[in-house]
């Protein structure tokens, strides 16, 4: 992944969403960008191959990434809003594997995709917190490219399902007085 890709997705990590401040009654709307780490470890094998390892850390995966973007956009309106959610990540990696005489080199590369629509519903509110029900559904879409060699296997695949989608989320800001120091937590949840 080029350094520019890089430092975009550092900073779109880093951006803080911005709410406008209006009343309950006119729209509102946010927009953020974020991100999430992962580490991958699994053995891919086949009854006529050698097994392949993969056991990437967060940093060698990151190598892995061409592309990625995370957002979401919420808007609402008194009570109710709706929040559209959505994540693309397009990374290629590889292994290798030898027994004996036979080296084998597996790639892949794979595309994917989810994106939420989810309505929501204000259950409480407060100066300092508020909790929404959330009910919606998520697309999901996957696509892999696999190729090994020295057999000229080559496998493509994709796949597309949708999930039905119940949660919630808010916010509760904490002030914790300590002598002249005030000292402000903002948990989401």
């Amino acid at each position: 992944m080029s350094k520019f890709l890089t430092h975009m997705l550092i900073a779109g990590c880093c951006l803080a969403s911005s709410l406008s401040a209006t009343a309950s009654n006119e729209w509102s709307s946010r927009v953020a960008l974020y991100g999430w780490t992962t580490k991958l470890d699994a053995t891919a094998s086949h009854p006529n191959l050698p097994s392949v390892s993969v056991d990437r850390s967060f940093s060698n995966l990151l190598k892995s990434i061409d592309f990625a973007a995370m957002g979401l956009v919420e808007a609402r309106k008194g009570d109710f809003g709706l929040l559209l959610d959505g994540m693309y990540v397009q990374m290629k990696d590889g292994a290798s594997a030898t027994r004996g005489p036979l080296t084998v080199d597996a790639n892949l590369k794979m595309d994917l995709a989810t994106l939420m629509l989810a309505g929501q519903y204000r259950i409480s509110e407060t100066p300092t917190s508020y909790a929404d029900l959330m009910l919606g559904v998520r697309g999901w879409y996957v696509k892999t490219d696999i190729t090994i060699d020295p057999f000229a296997i080559e496998d493509k695949r994709s796949k597309r399902w949708a999930d039905l989608m119940i949660g919630g989320k808010g916010t509760y800001d904490i002030d914790i007085k300590l002598g002249g120091l005030v000292l402000g937590i903002d948990y989401h949840f």
